[in-house]
């Protein structure tokens, strides 16, 4: 399974726009393939910093490919 997420906008001064999910999934998009399924949620446990963290749960990993 491939797991990607990509920016929704410019980043300016930070590397990451919402890099810590203090405003939710806000600016960020996922994208499963190779028939993997997995959620993406908000979290405020087991955090790094601040108040929020990503929490993925993997359903099926899908298929691998070399291509």
């Amino acid at each position: 399974m491939l797991i990607l997420f990509l920016l929704a906008g410019p980043a300016g001064a930070q590397i990451l726009t919402n890099g810590g999910f203090e405003s939710g999934l806000a600016s960020w998009s996922s994208s499963l393939v190779s028939g993997g399924s997995a959620t993406f949620a908000n979290v405020a446990t087991n955090v790094h910093s601040g108040t929020s963290a990503l929490h993925v749960t993997v359903r099926h990993p899908g298929m691998a490919s070399n291509s």
